[in-house]
Parts: C-alpha cells; sequence; structure tokens
C-alpha cells in the first residue's frame, strides 16, 4: 500500500469512530429530551448534556444500547469497537496485514515499569472491492 492510500483509509477509518460517537452523543440527547444546542465558536461555557459531557466512547456505547428497546436492539453497537478507537487514540494500532485486517494491541493501566497487554487481536474494516492492503 502506498502513503497515500495508508493516510486516506487511515482517515476513513478515524473519521467513521468519530462520526459514530457524535451520533450516540446526539441520540442521547434526543431520547433524554436534553436542549439541542450545540456550543459556538467564542462561547466560554456550555450546558451539560451529552453533547458537552466528558464520557468514554465505552459509557456512551452502553447508554446508548440500554436506550434501545426490543424492536431496536438490532441496532446496538458492539462495544468491541472501543477496542479500534483506544488503539488509534493512544498510538498503537500498527502493522498493516492482508484482508482488510489491522493489527492492534490494547494496553492495560500502568504498573511499575511495564504495561499489561490486555486485548490484543486483529481488527477486520471494510476497504473498497478490489483494494488490496499488501
Amino acid at each position: 500500500m502506498n502513503p497515500e492510500d495508508h493516510t486516506q483509509w487511515v482517515g476513513a477509518i478515524v473519521t467513521n469512530l468519530q462520526a459514530l460517537e457524535t451520533c450516540l452523543r446526539y441520540f442521547l440527547v434526543r431520547h433524554r429530551k436534553q436542549d439541542r444546542q450545540f456550543p459556538k465558536v467564542g462561547d466560554r461555557d456550555a450546558k451539560k448534556t451529552y453533547m458537552s459531557r466528558f464520557l468514554s466512547l465505552g459509557k456512551i456505547i452502553r447508554k446508548y444500547n440500554s436506550a434501545l428497546d426490543a424492536k431496536e436492539a438490532k441496532y446496538r453497537v458492539n462495544e468491541e469497537v472501543v477496542h479500534l478507537r483506544d488503539a488509534f487514540a493512544h498510538g498503537i494500532a500498527g502493522a498493516r496485514l492482508s484482508c482488510g485486517l489491522l493489527k492492534t494491541a490494547i494496553q492495560g493501566q500502568p504498573c511499575s515499569e511495564y504495561v499489561e497487554i490486555c486485548a490484543r487481536g486483529l481488527q477486520r474494516f471494510g476497504l473498497p472491492n478490489g483494494f488490496d492492503l499488501n
């Protein structure tokens, strides 16, 4: 894969992860009937809503999933996406592999001089038909 394609597809993954979080936050704002006003450039403060609160993606996903009723269960978000998001956010997404897989290692909390690798694996992400990572 050439550097331009790598940059484009990593950017696409990050953009989609950001869009997911924004959509889930907006859903929760509407679901809880909170003020939908988004802070504007230059605002010194903002009303505390799901759009402005400091919450982890994992917590947002759990709140979103718990807000769905039985008929909406097919729209649940798999919390495994948090591992992929964390890999990008913490700079530990690495080696490109064939078949649309991205090798990740998720770090645990530091203890002494070492960090436990508490989850590692291959995350599948979609690529256009005919697109080859090799």
